[in-house]
């Protein structure tokens, strides 16, 4: 017996979304789309509320923000770090984001260099805040499903300091559906902004691993100098601890007291 064969004989219009050809309708209006779309593929939809962008004050500046804005009223642990990485720190790096996530602390990172990205899914997981500080401008459309979840529940908040006017916003609201943005594109020098951004809106900065000469290094250095508590749970020397930072296991944030919202205004937002 041939699937494919059986479903040639079907009508034209069920051709496509017979079980034995392997494909699941969209509906009956649309018979044909359903060849774009294999069996159990999901389909997000967009979600009105998500696409508005909020001007916010983060204490560091004004910023574009979607999510939960009162975030930036928690206690805040900066994550950046360099793109390649030893295996000892990435081990401590991923025990630390367990850690985190479920003590009330929020986790400031642009969530770009490898071991950044692959602690975000695990933040996501769990019922700690996250703060993603993008190195491009905002826009609400084409959301990941998954952020979007933890959007509606009050626990991420997307930030950029790249902040745009409120004629260019709803322009690009209109217009992201079918014109690129070319502002979406995170140059070295974006990412450097960025990362002096993340490192300015939180109370400490965790640098797990610095590479030596990476502009990683010296973003911590320059913090170090203006008095910012820089933390790392690299025990290599180096410049870094040279200058002040200082080594820490993964669980060390989690005595703080962090899981209380401080009093602050710096999430008042702004049409």
């Amino acid at each position: 017996m041939r699937p494919w064969r059986d479903a040639r004989k079907l009508p034209w219009a069920n051709r496509f979304d017979h079980p034995a050809a392997g494909w699941k309708p969209l509906g009956p209006a649309w018979p044909w789309a359903s060849l774009a779309f294999p069996m159990g593929t999901p389909i997000l939809k967009s979600n009105p509320k998500a696409r508005d962008l909020r001007r916010v004050e983060t204490g560091a500046g004004q910023g574009d923000a979607i999510g939960e804005a009162s975030l930036l009223c928690r206690m805040k642990v900066a994550l950046i770090c360099s793109q390649k990485c030893p295996g000892d720190v990435i081990l401590k790096t991923y025990d630390f984001a367990r850690l985190v996530r479920g003590s009330g602390i929020a986790v400031v990172s642009g969530f770009h260099s490898p071991i950044e990205k692959d602690c975000l899914p695990i933040l996501l997981r769990g019922p700690g805040p996250v703060i993603i500080v993008q190195g491009h401008r905002l826009s609400g459309s084409r959301l990941p499903r998954e952020w979007q979840k933890v959007i509606d529940a009050g626990r991420l908040l997307l930030l950029s300091p790249f902040v745009a006017a409120v004629s260019d916003r709803r322009r690009r609201s209109e217009s992201a559906a079918t014109t690129p943005n070319r502002a979406k594109r995170v140059t070295a020098k974006l990412a450097a902004e960025r990362n002096r951004f993340v490192a300015a809106i939180s109370d400490e900065v965790l640098v797990p691993y610095a590479a030596p000469g990476s502009k990683t290094e010296a973003l911590a250095l320059d913090l170090l100098k203006s008095s910012k508590r820089i933390y790392t749970f690299s025990d290599r020397p180096g410049p870094l601890l040279d200058a002040g930072a200082k080594l820490i296991a993964p669980d060390f944030f989690i005595s703080q007291s962090a899981a209380v919202p401080r009093k602050a205004t710096l999430a008042r937002g702004t049409s």
